[in-house]
């Protein structure tokens, strides 16, 4: 956040990361008003052995960001926790977000990082104002870093 603040990027928070060939890469998803936005991402790759910058990829977040308005959530928490699939347990208090939608829209969200039956992490994409699902996206978690599939 350090870096993103110098290049006059603020109020960020580290989504996910990813560890190989000794680079490290962080995305960063915009914030606003305390709302997680993931299709304003930056990432940023730094080397292991020195700590350079090798990435700064701000692509994401300068062809999407925008001031949004947002509805507020015709369902809460609660009521939208309760359209969870009964194999999923919550493990956290649920989020709000934006996320990006297969047709190239957006859509407002409470995120939901849940347990499967097997143990999995998944985290689940519940529309604010009808509760459908928007998303559900397995987390492999390993010494590498943190992917969804």
């Amino acid at each position: 956040n350090v870096f993103l603040s110098m290049q006059g990027y603020s109020n960020f928070q580290e989504s996910y990361f990813s560890v190989a060939d000794n680079i490290c890469t962080v995305n960063f998803a915009a914030r606003q008003d305390g709302i997680t936005c993931y299709p304003d991402l930056i990432k940023i790759s730094v080397a292991l052995d020195n700590g350079s910058v090798v990435l700064f990829d701000a692509c994401g977040y300068l062809m999407n960001h925008t001031s949004r308005e947002l509805a507020s959530p015709a369902l809460t928490a609660e009521q939208a926790q309760e359209k969870l699939s009964p194999a999923l347990t919550p493990a956290a208090e649920p989020k709000l977000a934006v996320v990006p939608t297969t047709g190239g829209g957006e859509a407002f969200c409470y995120e939901f990082l849940c347990t499967g039956t097997d143990g999995e992490k998944v985290l689940v994409y519940l529309d604010t104002q009808t509760g459908l699902e928007r998303q559900l996206l397995i987390l492999l978690q390993s010494d590498g870093g943190t992917l969804t599939i």
